[in-house]
């Protein structure tokens, strides 16, 4: 099983023995009453029925051109069920823009999608030549293409893409989570019609005192990339193997240069940050991380942190999570987003909804820190979904996929997952 997988099993605790609740397929349907905020306005936009429309979104939605595109990552049923890219309105109409049929075609999309110009960039974390592809579509569903298929008879290319990418101009940028050199992942740039496809470099791991096995997408400031790593930087308590994670930078040309590694000093100061990448905000990067390194999410407090960062390295936590069953939230592994002057990003666990460690939530938090849920998620009981993967803002509204929940006629008793907006 691979780590994206192990995930989505362990989130599934946090609604273990829930109970099934009313369905729901298609247009807006309104909260149960979950608000943490009494001024935010919760609503499905679509529940996955799992029979052709998709079934466990696992990425955040992307907007062009007044219509929100996604992936779901197909894990209904994995003889036949490989994932799809998706488009959906604010009044949610739903369309499939196309169905992965696994094998050379690529399977299980994880990283949300890329768009400019009504053409939709993205990647699969599995397929491909077997270690993933990245792929474009037409916003109206024609055009699909293969661009690059990962792997083959050597993994000197990458292995396994789990990040966003992000287009700069005619280049797409991105980093897979495993192959290279040594194993540890990769950062690598392509022209948008697939050509010159070029590993510009790849990390070494804990070993090195480098990065390791990178997921959350890139950001660019001044004229550099970048990026999170899941491992690597330095050993630490929560992961003395592996390293507790680290920020590092890319220039266009491919030198790379560790800025901050987790805990190399034995500080409280996160640990393992996931797919979330960081945001650039007011002259400083924002992050999260999924856990804290000195204590375990399912036995303390140990769930996580929002920090801020400067391009040098100078890092500063001003929000711990946790512990489970908090309604600030546990476990953020989503990107936070601004409007306004308020960051917003979501929790896969934790909140207030739900039994247990409770089914995740979205929060605000001004930039010093201050955070509080707006929406905790309650759960298959409910129907409104549950472990959301972060949100996007348009027209004023946030709007997010949840990986399950929702509609309960799916095959999956815990439902297959929806699109919801949240008015804050």
């Amino acid at each position: 099983m691979n780590r994206m997988s192990f995930v989505l099993s362990i989130a599934l605790v946090f609604v273990a023995g829930c109970s099934r609740g009313f369905s729901s397929s298609s247009g807006v349907v309104p909260t149960m009453g979950h608000a943490s905020s009494s001024s935010a306005q919760y609503a499905i936009l679509y529940a996955f029925k799992g029979k052709g429309d998709g079934a466990y979104p696992q990425s955040a939605l992307v907007a062009e051109n007044g219509v929100l595109y996604g992936t779901t990552s197909g894990q209904l049923d994995e003889a036949t069920d490989y994932g799809t890219v998706f488009s959906i309105t604010t009044a949610g109409a739903e369309r499939v823009l196309h169905r992965f049929r696994g094998g050379s075609d690529g399977s299980q999309p994880i990283a949300a999608l890329a768009a400019i110009k009504g053409v939709l960039y993205g990647s699969t974390y599995q397929g491909g030549a077997g270690y993933g592809s990245l792929f474009r579509v037409g916003a109206d569903g024609s055009g699909y293409h293969i661009l690059h298929r990962f792997g083959g008879t050597s993994k000197s290319d990458g292995a396994e893409p789990a990040g966003a990418l992000l287009l700069v101009g005619q280049t797409l940028y991105g980093t897979t989570q495993r192959g290279g050199n040594t194993g540890n992942g990769t950062f690598f740039r392509m022209n948008i019609d697939g050509s010159a496809y070029k590993v510009l470099y790849s990390f070494a791991g804990v070993g090195a005192r480098d990065a390791a096995n990178p997921e959350g997408t890139l950001v660019r400031v001044n004229g550099l990339l970048y990026g999170t790593s899941y491992y690597g930087g330095t050993t630490c308590p929560a992961s003395p193997t592996y390293g507790c994670g680290a920020v590092f930078t890319v220039s266009d040309s491919g030198s790379e240069r560790v800025v901050y590694r987790f805990s190399a000093n034995g500080r409280n100061d996160g640990a393992n940050p996931v797919e979330a990448g960081l945001l650039w905000f007011n002259g400083l990067l924002y992050g999260t991380t999924s856990q804290n390194a000195s204590s375990n999410c399912f036995s303390g407090t140990g769930c996580g942190v929002l920090f801020t960062m400067t391009t040098s390295g100078s890092e500063r936590v001003i929000h711990r999570f946790g512990p489970l069953g908090t309604a600030n939230g546990a476990t953020p592994e989503a990107g936070l987003i601004a409007l306004n002057e308020t960051l917003y990003g979501s929790t896969l666990g934790g909140g207030t909804g739900g039994p247990g460690g409770g089914n995740g939530a979205v929060f605000e938090t001004s930039p010093t820190g201050s955070e509080s849920a707006i929406y905790s998620f309650g759960g298959p009981s409910v129907g409104d979904g549950a472990q959301p993967n972060g949100v996007i803002t348009f027209g004023g509204a946030l709007y997010g996929t949840a990986q399950i929940g929702g509609n309960v006629s799916c095959a999956n008793a815990n439902g297959c997952g929806v699109v919801f907006r949240i008015v804050p």
